[in-house]
């Protein structure tokens, strides 16, 4: 198979229940060596302070704070600082003649006080969305990845940069392809010196660094594999050592053929050190497969992705490992849903316990939220969480306490003659055991999407941030959750 690799010349603006009920499945225990214990929640609730629960203890909101939008957009993406002392959100706003922008939110993680707010209207002051937000390691800035539209029509990445402190725009950075494009993924280097932004433009996966304090560009790549096009990057990550970035995403294998797509590039240069475009073991994934997340190892030894996998008997997880350093592959584990074929498991999450030793992927199973954990070491299922309160839901984000001894999921829950809410669980990272679930907002009508969770590097609180419409197509809002673990 031959791979495509090209430079991107692209210039680069700066611009200044009441049963929980466990079981093992053999049709589950079959497509893994390991087991396969399935824990299945029925609906609980607590949906405000000291409402009553008949659920496990834990999960105990600590605050939760709203921030109006307009009509539309809703936040996407939350990140703790190093110290665990403040909470970022990022997200889409209303602005003016109702133009989205992009709107950064800041709080105390442990009262919630607001303490700044920042919105980006791009060059043209008009729709502007947020993808992502990261914390450089010293707590000092906060970057956020989106797209914004240009004076000449179409749109672009773009990277912003704030002090984490006072919210201050220090820099954005704006790429002007010929073609549109988005940015969906950031990551910063481990001496936070160099900011590492990724999306597509409709091409490839391109994949631009920049310097941390000025935005000024290090270095532009493109990957666009075997044949031009396909979905793009959906996610970048460092190595822990900084010597390398690793991107992911789809990429066109052949024509009407997509597929997962990896690649490695050298930190310093952006020179390509290995790329990876997946087939299946019995043939290839098949139309529409794309990888959605990517995590390192702690040790810097391995890279782990997960994503959307079909083939002819339906679509399912597909989660990978290759070796960092070649890009080897160590192992290929699938999970769909015992009710098997279906047309909708995908994973839309990944993580990695703290010591390595396991991975936790997350997504929406068959109508439910389905949480695999695998052995990082050789891909052995160990076991899977389903949550289905009733139809269509998906988890969105998955989170690992500092411990490694719990695994956080959340994501969009439709209970029956409800409509949508925030769910978000806790599971023993070891047994899949549910430890706790909790839903927002209680009443029947309103709305909840829930998009993304994290966890307070002390471990003292866990954030689910997300959208939250009021009844009767009233106003949306940024709505932030904190939960005591």
């Amino acid at each position: 198979m031959r791979l495509a690799f090209r430079s991107a010349a692209l210039a680069i603006v700066i611009i200044a229940g009441p049963v929980l009920a466990t079981s093992t499945t053999a049709a589950a225990a079959s497509r893994s060596p390991a087991r396969a214990a399935v824990h299945g929640v029925a609906p609980g609730r607590q949906d405000s302070p000291g409402a009553p629960s008949a659920q496990p203890p834990g999960g105990t909101q600590l605050w939760r704070r709203t921030y109006s939008l307009g009509f539309s957009g809703g936040a996407v993406a939350v990140a703790v600082s190093p110290d665990s002392s403040t909470v970022f959100v990022t997200g889409s706003v209303t602005g003016p003649h109702g133009h989205s922008q992009i709107g950064t939110v800041a709080y105390r993680a442990a009262t919630g006080a607001r303490l700044w707010v920042v919105r980006y209207h791009g060059p043209v002051n008009s729709n502007s969305t947020a993808t992502s937000v990261v914390v450089s390691p010293n707590g000092r800035e906060v970057f956020v990845t989106g797209r914004t539209m240009l004076r000449k029509g179409g749109s672009a990445g773009v990277t912003l940069a704030y002090r984490a402190a006072t919210g201050t725009a220090v820099w954005a950075a704006v790429n002007p392809s010929a073609r549109s494009t988005r940015a969906v993924s950031a990551a910063v280097s481990p001496d936070g010196s160099t900011v590492y932004s990724t999306g597509t433009d409709g091409v490839g996966m391109v994949t631009i660094a920049y310097d941390a304090a000025s935005g000024v560009t290090d270095w532009s790549q493109e990957y666009t594999g075997p044949q031009s096009g396909g979905t793009g990057a959906s996610a970048v990550a460092v190595n822990p050592d900084g010597s390398t970035v690793y991107v992911t995403g789809g990429v066109m294998a052949s024509p009407g053929d997509e597929e997962y797509a990896t690649v490695a590039y050298r930190a310093a240069t952006g020179t390509m050190r290995w790329a990876q475009v997946q087939n299946g073991t019995n043939g290839s994934f098949g139309d529409d497969s794309a990888a959605t997340a990517l995590a390192v190892s702690p040790g810097g030894g391995t890279v782990f992705v997960t994503g959307l996998l079909t083939t002819t008997s339906g679509a399912s997880y597909g989660t990978l490992a290759y070796n960092a350093a070649t890009g080897t592959k160590l192992w290929l584990q699938r999970y769909e849903t015992p009710s098997a074929p279906v047309l909708n498991d995908f994973a839309a999450a990944l993580a990695v316990s703290p010591d390595g030793s396991a991975v936790f992927v997350t997504g929406a199973a068959n109508n439910a939220y389905g949480t695999v954990a695998y052995a990082a070491a050789t891909g052995a299922q160990q076991w899977v969480a389903l949550y289905h309160p009733g139809c269509c839901n998906g988890a969105s984000s998955v989170a690992v306490s500092p411990d490694g001894s719990t695994v956080y999921v959340t994501g969009t829950a439709a209970y029956p003659n409800e409509s949508s809410k925030y769910a978000t669980l806790a599971y023993d990272s070891a047994t899949g055991a549910t430890r706790w679930l909790r839903r927002f907002p209680g009443d029947r009508t309103g709305l909840g999407e829930a998009r993304s969770v994290a966890v307070s590097p002390d471990g003292s609180a866990v954030f689910v941030t997300g959208l939250v419409q009021d009844p009767l197509d009233q106003p949306s809002y940024y709505t932030t959750i904190a939960y005591r673990p």
